[in-house]
């Protein structure tokens, strides 16, 4: 990569622009304007780079969205050329092949989305840090993401403590091969969300109230697939049974623009992760 400044995880102390830190660099950066469009690195499968895709349509900062193949999806372009009907046929293997070493000489080594590219030429990975970022640089445009009050900041990154093995959790009952396990894993999961709630606004309709916040993004990805995922391949819900106060919520994200024009149609999305659910394919 070059020598812009690269800012990942680490740089920022696990989600940790510290609170001061965060202070100090809101008040540099308040009159920041945007006079040509930001750069998004990015691709629609994956629920990481939804992230940086809402946070961008949130902020309303202009923003060009430059479409990055992943591996998985290589892979199904080879195979798609001996199977009819796939929606991988018509991708030029060797042009995305190409795309994606250009991407990553140039741009983030790792190959992985999201990456955002500023206007000044700053060059920001990973998914927690392009929204922290954003807010950060440009306090003066859109929604704030990221709360200033002390108290409410860490109680966010208690969540986000959580957040992360849930996701995992999610990914893991995808993958299980083995089905007395199902019921084990779900109860986990289920439960890491009761926790989350538990330290949410208990009137909400977000998790910090009645304003979309960086935590709500953090989570819509996640919850956009396993919506459809999990009952399809695993005949489970993604929320506790009866839980409402996980329903308003899913109902006030679901009901955002934001939300909205990065969705992906749950057909496709059933695709694109039957590699994960493996030879257990669909739950009966």
């Amino acid at each position: 990569m070059s020598d812009n400044i690269k800012i990942g995880l680490a740089a920022v102390a696990g989600l940790g622009l510290g609170y001061a830190a965060f202070t100090l660099l809101s008040k540099r950066t308040r009159k920041k304007t945007i006079v040509k469009p930001l750069e998004l690195h990015t691709n629609k499968i994956c629920p990481f780079a939804q992230r940086a895709w809402i946070s961008l349509l949130e902020k309303q900062i202009p923003f060009e969205s430059k479409m990055v193949p992943l591996s998985g999806e290589l892979k199904k372009m080879e195979a798609a050329k001996t199977t009819k009907g796939s929606q991988w046929e018509n991708y030029n293997v060797q042009e995305c092949l190409k795309l994606k070493e250009e991407y990553k000489a140039k741009i983030n080594s790792t190959g992985e989305v999201p990456t955002l590219i500023d206007q000044d030429g700053t060059i920001v990975p990973e998914s927690d840090v392009v929204p922290w970022y954003l807010d950060c640089k440009y306090p003066n445009y859109g929604k704030k993401l990221l709360p200033s009050e002390p108290k409410t900041l860490a109680r966010m990154k208690i969540m986000m403590k959580i957040i992360g093995p849930t996701i995992g959790n999610l990914y893991g009952l995808l993958k299980n091969q083995d089905a007395s396990k199902d019921d084990d894993m779900i109860d986990s999961i289920h439960s890491k969300l009761k926790k989350i709630m538990s330290l949410a606004d208990e009137n909400g309709p977000y998790l910090l109230g009645n304003e979309i916040s960086y935590v709500d993004i953090m989570l819509m990805p996640f919850y956009d697939r396993f919506r459809n995922l999990l009952p399809h391949y695993r005949n489970r819900e993604l929320f506790p049974s009866g839980d409402a106060r996980w329903q308003k919520w899913a109902d006030a994200v679901t009901s955002r623009e934001s939300f909205k024009k990065t969705s992906q149609p749950k057909e496709f999305l059933i695709e694109a992760y039957a590699s994960y659910a493996g030879a257990r394919g669909k739950s009966k």
